[in-house]
């Protein structure tokens, strides 16, 4: 526990700040544009803030996360007028991030669009006509996302993916309805679908009969409402402050970050902790046509992040051998993980 000192009629008393999930997300699932998307194995945004005001940042200092994920760090940094940087491999995670690190938005703009979407995705329900729902959605997706939805939410779900992706909108108001509609994906699914897992045979009775459009309709208010609230309670320099994230490898940055010119890292870099993190978005990238199986996850995503789960390795894949240069550089790591490679090798030979 860290205590926090409050002033309560001129008495100094101290109050105990509970930091017990700030490993987690669940802070963040409480918190305004924090809460847009669920990510798997995120961390609290109020252990970013206790970070940068415990080390003194300041407005106008630069803060670095080289493992963004879905942007807490970058976030936490704009609010408080702090310049940041932010590095993340994972494409679909690195969208999630932009957007929610864009606050220069029109509420009318947002709701008029919104209008068009609904109207095209009207007219392509009546162009359906009751036509083999089956035949139209198997032709879409592949078999897990059709495990996870009734057909008639499922074919909601494509009209208004379909009517987002075929609109003629700024591609920053594309990505808001692009967030906003996965936001709900795993809300309207009857399966169990709760982070990290998906259990299709499982089902969720809370979903039945969701409408899709007015979750998705209520989740782009809630949106837009989340940057207003932010935008007010910001410090007010916050349009100053510099941000530029990148969909890149965190090894190779000299391109992309000044030497010199981060005054401080807070980041939660990816272990084994057995968490595939390609798998993890599985459903969502399913669904918006990324991936339609695991080879595709595997090539385009899974080959640019760092190995976290043991299910990803081959032990006699060359990649996955100490490096000379690691032993170079730190040789008591090298020589600790040499030992640790051969005691875990005999230990799964025995099992």
């Amino acid at each position: 526990m860290i205590a926090k000192k409050i002033q309560l009629f001129d008495i100094e008393l101290e109050k105990p700040v509970d930091t017990q999930e700030w490993g987690t997300f669940k802070d963040s699932l409480r918190a305004p544009i924090h809460n847009w998307f669920t990510y798997p194995a995120g961390f609290s945004y109020k252990a970013v803030e206790s970070s940068i005001k415990t080390n003194g940042i300041s407005e106008g200092a630069t803060v670095y996360d080289p493992f963004m994920g879905s942007g807490t760090t970058n976030l936490v940094a704009k609010k408080l007028a702090i310049n940041s940087y932010g590095v993340e491999a994972h494409p679909f995670v690195f969208r999630i991030a932009r957007t929610k690190m864009n606050w220069e938005i029109d509420r009318n703009e947002i709701v008029s669009a919104l209008r068009g979407i609904e109207g095209q995705v009207n007219q392509r329900r009546g162009n359906f006509n009751g036509r083999d729902i089956s035949s139209r959605l198997s032709g879409e997706f592949p078999e897990l996302v059709l495990k996870c939805y009734e057909p008639n939410t499922l074919l909601d779900l494509l009209f208004i993916r379909n009517s987002i992706l075929d609109g003629e909108y700024p591609q920053e108001m594309k990505d808001i309805f692009f967030v906003g509609l996965t936001s709900i994906l795993r809300q309207v699914s009857t399966a169990a679908t709760g982070w990290p897992y998906i259990a299709p045979k499982k089902q969720k009775t809370t979903s039945l009969n969701k409408n899709a459009w007015v979750e998705f309709a209520r989740q782009i208010e809630g949106m837009v409402t989340d940057i207003e609230t932010t935008v007010r309670e910001a410090n007010p320099n916050f349009r100053k402050s510099l941000h530029r994230i990148f969909n890149a490898d965190s090894r190779y940055t000299q391109e992309l970050i000044p030497t010199a010119s981060v005054d401080h890292v807070f980041t939660s870099p990816p272990y084994l902790n057995n968490f595939d993190y390609a798998d993890r978005t599985r459903l969502e990238l399913y669904f918006w046509g990324e991936a339609k199986n695991w080879g595709d996850i595997s090539e385009n995503i899974r080959t640019k992040l760092i190995t976290s789960a043991t299910t990803q390795i081959s032990r006699d894949d060359p990649k996955y051998k100490l490096s000379k240069e690691l032993k170079e550089a730190c040789p008591e790591v090298g020589d600790f993980l040499s030992r640790a490679v051969v005691q875990l090798g005999e230990r799964a030979t025995i099992i």
